[in-house]
């Protein structure tokens, strides 16, 4: 329910040629736009330039705060947001390392592994391109 909700507000947000976490979409199709694109530079005699980031862990850097944040900045829903605010605190966690089992710590940052919502948080929360039309071109 929350994600049927959450999704046309992000959705609005992106640009056409985001694949990540979307429906019908993939890799294999953004690497078949980027060689077409090489291709027609390359034909043209332009330079192409691409920039690849490894996202890697990406949402265990998720700071709450600055999602719910710009979670806000996107819904202009004070309530809706704080219902994510409900389900991203108390998150309790504990390191064992070798046989000392070290105090229990609150998360401040990442979201839930497994949610059905964390990728669409995930998108809210990391910049998109869009956001420098100065590079976009």
């Amino acid at each position: 329910m929350l994600l049927n909700r959450l999704v046309p507000f992000v959705d609005s947000t992106l640009i056409r040629e985001q694949a990540g976490f979307h429906p019908g979409k993939s890799c294999t199709g953004q690497i078949h736009n980027l060689t077409l694109t090489i291709e027609n530079d390359f034909e043209n005699k332009k330079v192409t330039g691409t920039v690849l980031i490894d996202l890697t862990a990406a949402y265990d850097t998720v700071n709450h705060r600055l999602m719910l944040k710009k979670l806000y900045d996107t819904t202009l829903n004070f309530e809706f947001v704080r219902v994510f605010k409900t389900l991203l605190s108390n998150r309790r966690f504990f390191v064992n390392h070798q046989v000392k089992n070290i105090k229990w710590s609150i998360s401040r940052n990442g979201l839930p592994q497994g949610s059905v919502q964390a990728p669409i948080l995930c998108l809210t929360y990391i910049p998109t391109i869009s956001q420098y039309p100065q590079i976009a071109t």
